[in-house]
């Protein structure tokens, strides 16, 4: 059935169907009917707020079929303890709301983002004495052995091959899963000439820098001394003060005017002090914690000085 008005065809009825052709407009009655189809926009100018499932300019008591894109002003609300939104032609990716918890996904997120700012901020406004914000890693197993890995956090990049390398790496491992004795494990990886190396492991009973042998120094830097301490992992020296150096064999090397204490002591020195004085060229033993003086000293000659400086015209 048509409906003309001034000679067109403004509204068409078919068994089910109530059509507003182009053009015709539709006052606010009630209205019922299977199907309405509008071959043109369906506009309403009530700016009424939706606050519930049963208020707001546009209801339905039923689902929602939208083909294109959806284009919302304002806020979206989910209303249900339970409320899920799915992506994919086959709802493959969930993003579910948590009651009084929060959003669970259910598949890995990445965040993109063409310049260097942060991709991630985490915020806490809470004001109290606690800390925050938290980052929590949880290996939720229902099978928690010993040795399980429970965290990885990876920094990738590329290399001038354009291929992916995870540069560094920080792991954490159930060293013992074992109810009221559980340990942990933390391992710090690097990549060193193509290869991931542990460069410091954090173990229950021991911290381990550099366990699998390569040739890394471990160097401490001070106020004054770049090498205030140094591990050479090449020539499995030490030295203090200053890059150990042996002719022969392997030792502890300390710099000029370096010195070993032995005993508590007073309040300025121990009780005895051992090294090379460098104003003299000599090696020298102090004893006792009083005036800072040398008891006993070697010059490079091999010459021994008890009480007084050894005596360079002897041999």
């Amino acid at each position: 059935i048509d409906i003309k008005i001034g000679g067109a065809d403004d509204f068409q009825f078919t068994a089910n169907t109530f059509t507003a052709q182009s053009g015709s407009t539709i006052a606010a009655q009630a209205l019922t009917a299977t199907t309405i189809t509008a071959s043109g926009i369906v506009k309403t100018d009530d700016t009424t707020d939706a606050t519930t499932t049963t208020d707001g300019s546009l209801q339905t008591d039923g689902g929602l079929s939208v083909v294109k894109d959806v284009v919302i002003g304002d806020d979206l609300f989910l209303k249900s303890d339970s409320a899920v939104i799915n992506f994919g032609a086959d709802n493959d990716v969930t993003l579910t709301h948590v009651a009084d918890t929060g959003l669970s996904l259910n598949t890995n997120l990445t965040v993109t983002r063409s310049d260097n700012g942060d991709n991630l901020s985490l915020v806490s406004t809470d004001g109290d004495a606690g800390g925050g914000p938290a980052l929590s890693f949880y290996r939720n197993s229902a099978s928690p052995a010993d040795d399980d890995t429970m965290c990885t956090v990876r920094f990738e990049g590329n290399n001038d091959a354009s291929q992916l390398v995870i540069y560094s790496k920080i792991r954490a491992d159930i060293a013992d899963a074992s109810d009221g004795t559980e340990d942990g494990t933390l391992h710090i990886f690097n990549m060193v000439n193509g290869t991931e190396r542990a460069m410091l492991s954090i173990k229950p009973n021991e911290v381990v820098f550099n366990e699998e042998g390569q040739a890394v120094d471990f160097r401490i830097e001070g106020d004054t001394f770049t090498n205030l301490f140094i591990v050479d992992g090449s020539e499995d020296d030490i030295g203090m003060g200053l890059t150990p150096s042996f002719t022969s064999g392997n030792g502890l090397h300390l710099a000029d005017d370096f010195k070993i204490g032995f005993g508590a002591g007073g309040s300025s020195r121990p009780d005895f002090q051992l090294g090379y004085t460098s104003s003299t060229d000599r090696l020298s033993l102090a004893c006792g914690y009083g005036a800072d003086t040398a008891d006993i000293e070697i010059d490079t000659g091999a010459r021994v000085g008890i009480g007084t400086a050894p005596d360079s015209n002897k041999q």
